[in-house]
Protein backbone atom coordinates (compact mmCIF):
# COMPACT_ATOMS: atom_id res chain seq x y z
CA UNK A 1 0.00 0.00 0.00
CA UNK A 2 1.95 3.35 -1.30
CA UNK A 3 2.05 6.29 1.41
CA UNK A 4 1.47 9.44 -1.14
CA UNK A 5 2.98 12.15 1.06
CA UNK A 6 2.10 16.16 0.67
CA UNK A 7 4.96 18.26 0.12
CA UNK A 8 6.22 18.99 3.37
CA UNK A 9 5.26 21.94 5.05
CA UNK A 10 8.02 22.81 7.91
CA UNK A 11 7.25 25.63 10.10
CA UNK A 12 10.19 28.04 9.31
CA UNK A 13 9.98 30.87 12.49
CA UNK A 14 11.45 33.95 11.27
CA UNK A 15 12.69 36.64 13.56
CA UNK A 16 12.09 40.61 12.80
CA UNK A 17 16.05 40.68 11.68
CA UNK A 18 16.70 37.71 9.91
CA UNK A 19 13.54 38.35 6.99
CA UNK A 20 13.54 35.07 5.27
CA UNK A 21 16.86 34.26 5.04
CA UNK A 22 16.40 30.39 4.10
CA UNK A 23 18.85 30.76 0.79
CA UNK A 24 22.59 30.10 1.16
CA UNK A 25 25.04 29.10 -2.05
CA UNK A 26 22.28 29.10 -4.01
CA UNK A 27 20.00 26.21 -2.32
CA UNK A 28 17.13 26.63 0.04
CA UNK A 29 15.75 25.20 3.04
CA UNK A 30 13.11 22.05 2.07
CA UNK A 31 15.37 21.58 -1.35
CA UNK A 32 15.67 17.48 -2.09
CA UNK A 33 19.21 16.34 -1.02
CA UNK A 34 19.79 15.18 -5.18
CA UNK A 35 19.99 18.90 -5.59
CA UNK A 36 23.10 18.95 -3.71
CA UNK A 37 24.49 16.33 -5.89
CA UNK A 38 23.48 18.11 -9.21
CA UNK A 39 25.22 21.19 -7.94
CA UNK A 40 27.76 20.11 -6.86
CA UNK A 41 28.90 16.15 -8.18
CA UNK A 42 29.08 13.10 -5.64
CA UNK A 43 29.85 14.44 -2.00
CA UNK A 44 33.87 14.73 -0.74
CA UNK A 45 32.13 12.98 2.72
CA UNK A 46 29.23 11.25 3.78
CA UNK A 47 29.13 11.72 7.66
CA UNK A 48 25.80 10.02 9.85
CA UNK A 49 24.84 11.95 13.24
CA UNK A 50 23.43 9.82 15.80
CA UNK A 51 20.87 8.37 13.46
CA UNK A 52 18.82 11.59 13.77
CA UNK A 53 20.45 12.94 10.53
CA UNK A 54 22.94 12.89 7.37
CA UNK A 55 25.85 15.16 6.42
CA UNK A 56 26.85 15.57 2.79
CA UNK A 57 30.11 17.82 2.89
CA UNK A 58 31.16 19.19 -0.81
CA UNK A 59 35.10 20.19 -0.39
CA UNK A 60 36.07 23.39 -2.78
CA UNK A 61 39.45 24.84 -3.10
CA UNK A 62 39.25 27.83 -0.44
CA UNK A 63 35.85 26.27 1.10
CA UNK A 64 33.40 23.54 1.56
CA UNK A 65 29.78 23.49 2.13
CA UNK A 66 27.86 21.14 4.47
CA UNK A 67 24.35 19.69 3.67
CA UNK A 68 22.41 18.26 6.33
CA UNK A 69 19.54 15.75 5.46
CA UNK A 70 16.98 15.03 8.95
CA UNK A 71 15.81 12.26 9.27
CA UNK A 72 17.91 10.52 7.25
CA UNK A 73 15.82 9.28 4.11
CA UNK A 74 13.60 11.77 4.19
CA UNK A 75 15.11 13.57 1.28
CA UNK A 76 14.95 17.06 2.62
CA UNK A 77 17.35 19.42 3.26
CA UNK A 78 16.98 20.60 6.92
CA UNK A 79 20.20 22.80 7.16
CA UNK A 80 22.90 24.34 5.25
CA UNK A 81 26.52 25.33 6.43
CA UNK A 82 29.04 27.15 4.31
CA UNK A 83 33.01 27.52 5.67
CA UNK A 84 35.58 29.04 4.81
CA UNK A 85 37.94 32.33 3.42
CA UNK A 86 35.77 33.14 0.33
CA UNK A 87 33.43 32.07 -1.92
CA UNK A 88 32.14 32.95 -5.36
CA UNK A 89 29.77 36.10 -6.21
CA UNK A 90 27.24 34.00 -7.75
CA UNK A 91 26.43 31.96 -4.62
CA UNK A 92 26.32 34.65 -1.97
CA UNK A 93 22.99 36.00 -0.94
CA UNK A 94 22.07 39.47 -1.25
CA UNK A 95 26.22 40.19 -1.05
CA UNK A 96 25.89 38.06 2.00
CA UNK A 97 29.04 35.67 1.94
CA UNK A 98 32.52 34.61 3.54
CA UNK A 99 35.30 36.76 3.87
CA UNK A 100 32.54 40.08 4.25
CA UNK A 101 32.51 42.10 7.48
CA UNK A 102 30.26 40.89 9.76
CA UNK A 103 29.47 44.63 10.70
CA UNK A 104 27.88 44.59 7.03
CA UNK A 105 25.92 41.81 8.02
CA UNK A 106 24.64 43.32 11.34
CA UNK A 107 23.51 46.39 8.89
CA UNK A 108 21.58 44.00 6.71
CA UNK A 109 19.94 41.27 9.16
CA UNK A 110 20.08 43.68 12.29
CA UNK A 111 21.22 43.38 15.71
CA UNK A 112 22.34 39.54 16.64
CA UNK A 113 19.97 37.71 19.15
CA UNK A 114 22.86 36.16 21.18
CA UNK A 115 26.57 37.03 20.25
CA UNK A 116 29.56 34.76 22.27
CA UNK A 117 32.89 33.64 21.76
CA UNK A 118 33.73 30.22 19.83
CA UNK A 119 34.72 27.15 21.75
CA UNK A 120 37.20 24.54 20.75
CA UNK A 121 35.22 21.69 21.77
CA UNK A 122 38.25 19.36 22.13
CA UNK A 123 39.65 21.32 24.52
CA UNK A 124 35.92 23.37 25.60
CA UNK A 125 38.84 26.64 25.54
CA UNK A 126 37.84 29.98 23.81
CA UNK A 127 39.09 30.07 20.26
CA UNK A 128 41.30 33.18 20.05
CA UNK A 129 39.26 36.45 18.39
CA UNK A 130 36.55 33.80 16.92
CA UNK A 131 32.89 34.90 17.54
CA UNK A 132 29.52 33.48 16.84
CA UNK A 133 26.73 35.69 15.83
CA UNK A 134 22.80 33.97 16.16
CA UNK A 135 20.40 35.92 14.69
CA UNK A 136 17.15 33.76 16.17
CA UNK A 137 17.36 30.48 16.13
CA UNK A 138 18.15 29.26 12.51
CA UNK A 139 21.01 31.74 11.43
CA UNK A 140 24.88 32.08 12.77
CA UNK A 141 27.88 33.53 11.92
CA UNK A 142 31.16 32.72 12.62
CA UNK A 143 34.02 35.82 12.26
CA UNK A 144 37.11 35.25 12.78
CA UNK A 145 39.11 39.02 13.24
CA UNK A 146 35.31 40.50 12.13
CA UNK A 147 35.18 38.63 8.78
CA UNK A 148 32.83 36.07 8.24
CA UNK A 149 34.52 32.13 8.21
CA UNK A 150 30.76 30.19 8.23
CA UNK A 151 27.70 30.46 7.90
CA UNK A 152 24.82 28.11 8.59
CA UNK A 153 21.20 28.12 8.16
CA UNK A 154 18.34 25.63 9.57
CA UNK A 155 15.16 24.90 9.52
CA UNK A 156 13.99 26.45 13.01
CA UNK A 157 11.08 23.88 13.46
CA UNK A 158 9.81 25.11 16.91
CA UNK A 159 7.25 28.12 17.50
CA UNK A 160 5.85 29.32 20.76
CA UNK A 161 2.47 29.82 20.95
CA UNK A 162 3.01 32.76 23.62
CA UNK A 163 5.40 34.56 22.07
CA UNK A 164 4.98 38.10 20.45
CA UNK A 165 8.07 38.80 19.25
CA UNK A 166 7.13 35.80 16.90
CA UNK A 167 3.50 37.31 15.76
CA UNK A 168 3.97 39.73 13.26
CA UNK A 169 6.32 37.30 11.35
CA UNK A 170 4.03 34.10 11.81
CA UNK A 171 0.63 36.01 10.83
CA UNK A 172 2.29 37.30 7.49
CA UNK A 173 3.57 34.17 6.38
CA UNK A 174 1.28 31.17 7.74
CA UNK A 175 -1.37 30.17 5.83
CA UNK A 176 -5.23 31.05 6.64
CA UNK A 177 -6.63 27.66 8.54
CA UNK A 178 -3.37 28.01 10.41
CA UNK A 179 -3.57 31.41 11.86
CA UNK A 180 -7.27 30.30 12.75
CA UNK A 181 -6.12 27.75 15.12
CA UNK A 182 -3.39 29.21 16.44
CA UNK A 183 -5.51 32.33 17.41
CA UNK A 184 -7.72 29.61 18.96
CA UNK A 185 -5.05 28.02 21.01
CA UNK A 186 -3.62 31.08 22.07
CA UNK A 187 -7.51 33.23 22.95
CA UNK A 188 -9.80 30.36 23.50
CA UNK A 189 -8.22 26.98 24.55
CA UNK A 190 -4.88 27.13 25.56
CA UNK A 191 -3.24 23.21 25.94
CA UNK A 192 -1.88 23.70 29.75
CA UNK A 193 -3.49 25.94 32.24
CA UNK A 194 -3.62 24.98 35.82
CA UNK A 195 -5.00 26.93 38.38
CA UNK A 196 -5.38 29.50 35.98
CA UNK A 197 -1.83 29.63 35.04
CA UNK A 198 -0.58 29.31 31.60
CA UNK A 199 2.68 27.25 31.15
CA UNK A 200 4.89 27.66 27.60
CA UNK A 201 3.76 25.23 24.68
CA UNK A 202 5.85 25.18 21.54
CA UNK A 203 4.25 24.18 18.06
CA UNK A 204 6.81 21.67 16.09
CA UNK A 205 5.18 21.21 13.45
CA UNK A 206 1.61 21.44 11.41
CA UNK A 207 -0.51 20.66 8.44
CA UNK A 208 -3.49 21.70 6.44
CA UNK A 209 -4.89 18.66 5.31
CA UNK A 210 -8.60 16.76 5.40
CA UNK A 211 -7.61 13.76 6.73
CA UNK A 212 -11.17 12.41 7.63
CA UNK A 213 -12.62 12.88 3.81
CA UNK A 214 -15.48 14.65 5.06
CA UNK A 215 -14.13 17.69 2.37
CA UNK A 216 -12.92 20.66 5.43
CA UNK A 217 -9.28 20.45 6.17
CA UNK A 218 -8.19 19.72 9.76
CA UNK A 219 -5.22 21.30 11.70
CA UNK A 220 -3.00 18.85 12.92
CA UNK A 221 -0.58 19.89 15.02
CA UNK A 222 2.47 18.78 16.83
CA UNK A 223 3.41 20.19 20.02
CA UNK A 224 6.24 20.15 22.81
CA UNK A 225 4.01 20.62 25.79
CA UNK A 226 5.34 21.50 29.47
CA UNK A 227 3.55 18.74 31.13
CA UNK A 228 4.38 15.17 30.17
CA UNK A 229 0.49 13.95 29.69
CA UNK A 230 -0.34 16.90 27.35
CA UNK A 231 -1.06 14.98 23.93
CA UNK A 232 2.05 15.72 21.18
CA UNK A 233 0.13 15.68 18.47
CA UNK A 234 -3.44 17.05 18.09
CA UNK A 235 -5.90 17.98 15.61
CA UNK A 236 -8.36 20.69 15.10
CA UNK A 237 -11.10 20.90 12.50
CA UNK A 238 -11.93 24.37 10.97
CA UNK A 239 -15.73 24.61 9.70
CA UNK A 240 -16.72 26.83 6.65
CA UNK A 241 -17.90 29.84 9.09
CA UNK A 242 -13.94 29.19 10.66
CA UNK A 243 -15.11 27.79 14.00
CA UNK A 244 -12.77 26.03 15.33
CA UNK A 245 -12.82 23.05 17.77
CA UNK A 246 -10.27 20.39 18.74
CA UNK A 247 -10.72 16.75 18.38
CA UNK A 248 -10.87 15.61 21.76
CA UNK A 249 -8.61 12.52 21.08
CA UNK A 250 -4.90 13.70 21.18
CA UNK A 251 -2.18 11.31 20.13
CA UNK A 252 0.84 10.67 21.82
CA UNK A 253 3.53 8.83 18.71
CA UNK A 254 6.41 6.83 19.63
CA UNK A 255 7.22 4.56 22.48
CA UNK A 256 6.88 5.25 26.24
CA UNK A 257 10.57 7.00 27.52
CA UNK A 258 12.08 7.59 30.61
CA UNK A 259 11.36 10.71 33.14
CA UNK A 260 13.80 13.34 32.42
CA UNK A 261 14.01 16.88 33.88
CA UNK A 262 12.26 18.72 30.77
CA UNK A 263 8.73 18.09 31.45
CA UNK A 264 6.64 19.30 34.89
CA UNK A 265 4.27 16.63 36.63
CA UNK A 266 0.26 17.58 36.93
CA UNK A 267 0.83 15.36 40.29
CA UNK A 268 2.99 17.72 42.11
CA UNK A 269 0.31 20.47 41.75
CA UNK A 270 -2.47 18.05 43.53
CA UNK A 271 -4.46 18.10 40.31
CA UNK A 272 -4.01 14.33 39.00
CA UNK A 273 -4.50 10.69 40.23
CA UNK A 274 -3.52 7.49 38.55
CA UNK A 275 -6.22 4.43 38.51
CA UNK A 276 -4.79 1.21 38.63
CA UNK A 277 -6.46 -1.12 36.15
CA UNK A 278 -7.01 -5.03 37.24
CA UNK A 279 -5.48 -7.41 34.91
CA UNK A 280 -7.97 -8.83 32.58
CA UNK A 281 -9.98 -6.05 33.34
CA UNK A 282 -12.77 -5.21 29.92
CA UNK A 283 -13.04 -2.52 28.39
CA UNK A 284 -10.22 -0.55 29.80
CA UNK A 285 -11.22 2.57 27.30
CA UNK A 286 -14.16 3.22 29.39
CA UNK A 287 -12.40 4.36 32.32
CA UNK A 288 -10.68 7.57 30.85
CA UNK A 289 -13.46 8.00 28.78
CA UNK A 290 -15.83 7.87 31.46
CA UNK A 291 -13.19 9.99 34.04
CA UNK A 292 -13.62 13.35 31.56
CA UNK A 293 -17.18 13.02 30.90
CA UNK A 294 -18.57 12.27 34.12
CA UNK A 295 -15.96 14.48 36.89
CA UNK A 296 -14.40 17.66 36.65
CA UNK A 297 -11.31 16.09 35.44
CA UNK A 298 -10.22 17.44 32.16
CA UNK A 299 -7.06 15.24 30.97
CA UNK A 300 -7.16 11.57 31.03
CA UNK A 301 -4.54 8.97 29.36
CA UNK A 302 -5.42 5.25 29.23
CA UNK A 303 -2.65 2.58 29.73
CA UNK A 304 -2.39 -0.94 29.05
CA UNK A 305 -2.03 -1.22 33.52
CA UNK A 306 -3.07 2.10 34.98
CA UNK A 307 -5.17 5.63 34.11
CA UNK A 308 -3.70 8.82 34.51
CA UNK A 309 -6.45 11.68 35.03
CA UNK A 310 -5.99 15.46 35.88
CA UNK A 311 -7.98 18.83 36.25
CA UNK A 312 -6.92 21.61 33.95
CA UNK A 313 -8.78 24.61 32.12
CA UNK A 314 -9.66 23.09 29.08
CA UNK A 315 -12.33 20.79 27.17
CA UNK A 316 -12.01 17.18 27.90
CA UNK A 317 -8.65 15.78 26.36
CA UNK A 318 -7.73 12.02 25.51
CA UNK A 319 -5.05 9.69 24.71
CA UNK A 320 -4.94 6.06 24.08
CA UNK A 321 -1.56 4.27 24.94
CA UNK A 322 -3.40 0.93 25.65
CA UNK A 323 -1.00 -0.23 22.83
CA UNK A 324 1.92 0.36 24.16
CA UNK A 325 3.43 -2.56 26.62
CA UNK A 326 3.77 -1.52 30.26
CA UNK A 327 6.87 0.78 30.79
CA UNK A 328 7.97 -0.77 33.82
CA UNK A 329 6.13 -2.68 36.63
CA UNK A 330 5.06 0.28 38.30
CA UNK A 331 1.18 1.26 37.78
CA UNK A 332 1.44 4.97 37.76
CA UNK A 333 3.48 7.49 35.53
CA UNK A 334 6.12 8.76 37.88
CA UNK A 335 8.77 7.46 35.51
CA UNK A 336 7.80 7.76 32.03
CA UNK A 337 6.77 11.00 29.44
CA UNK A 338 5.66 10.84 25.52
CA UNK A 339 8.49 10.77 23.14
CA UNK A 340 9.12 14.23 21.65
CA UNK A 341 8.09 14.60 17.72
CA UNK A 342 10.82 15.32 14.90
CA UNK A 343 8.35 16.34 12.28
CA UNK A 344 5.08 15.16 10.64
CA UNK A 345 3.71 14.52 7.34
CA UNK A 346 -0.02 13.88 5.86
CA UNK A 347 -1.40 12.16 3.03
CA UNK A 348 -3.51 9.05 2.01
CA UNK A 349 -3.53 5.26 1.58
CA UNK A 350 -4.50 3.90 -1.24
CA UNK A 351 -6.40 0.66 0.12
CA UNK A 352 -10.01 -0.61 -1.23
CA UNK A 353 -11.56 2.89 0.23
CA UNK A 354 -9.06 6.10 0.73
CA UNK A 355 -7.69 6.78 4.15
CA UNK A 356 -5.90 9.48 5.22
CA UNK A 357 -3.27 9.25 7.86
CA UNK A 358 -0.99 10.88 10.04
CA UNK A 359 3.17 9.71 10.18
CA UNK A 360 5.59 11.37 13.13
CA UNK A 361 8.95 11.02 12.38
CA UNK A 362 10.61 10.30 16.08
CA UNK A 363 14.48 9.81 15.67
CA UNK A 364 14.76 6.60 12.88
CA UNK A 365 11.09 5.51 12.94
CA UNK A 366 7.77 6.75 11.72
CA UNK A 367 4.34 6.55 13.34
CA UNK A 368 1.87 5.65 11.01
CA UNK A 369 -1.82 6.71 12.23
CA UNK A 370 -4.70 5.51 9.62
CA UNK A 371 -7.14 6.99 10.39
CA UNK A 372 -10.42 4.99 9.64
CA UNK A 373 -12.98 7.62 11.00
CA UNK A 374 -13.66 10.16 13.61
CA UNK A 375 -16.40 9.87 15.73
CA UNK A 376 -18.88 12.86 16.83
CA UNK A 377 -17.58 13.18 19.71
CA UNK A 378 -14.25 13.48 18.70
CA UNK A 379 -12.53 9.45 19.53
CA UNK A 380 -10.73 8.44 16.58
CA UNK A 381 -11.19 4.95 15.20
CA UNK A 382 -7.33 4.28 14.19
CA UNK A 383 -4.27 1.86 13.17
CA UNK A 384 -1.33 2.40 13.83
CA UNK A 385 2.30 0.90 11.95
CA UNK A 386 5.97 1.45 12.73
CA UNK A 387 8.15 1.90 9.79
CA UNK A 388 11.42 1.98 10.17
CA UNK A 389 13.16 4.86 8.19
CA UNK A 390 15.92 4.33 5.31
CA UNK A 391 19.54 4.55 5.98
CA UNK A 392 22.12 5.97 3.49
Amino acid sequence: MPLIILALLLLFSLTNTAEKFTQLYNLNLGDPIQKTIEQFGEPSKIIPIDDHSTVYVFMKETHYIAVTESPPGSNIIYSIQVTGKNQPETTKFNGIGLGVNIDDVIKRLGKPSLQNDAIDQATQKNIPNTTIYHFGENISFEAIDNTVSSIKIKFDTTHSSDSASDEKNFQATMEKEIKIVRDYILNEEYPEVFNDKKYRISIIDFKIFDIDLDGFNEVIVAFKPHYFQTPTLQIFRVNKEQKVTRITEGLAPGPLVKRGDYFLDSHSLGLAVDIKVKKGKENKLSIGKTAISTTKMKMAVDYKNFTHIDYRNSLPMYVDMTHIDPFDDNDNCSNLEFSMIDRIFVGYKETETKKGFIAAVIKDKAYVYTINNISEDGYIDKEIEIIPLANN
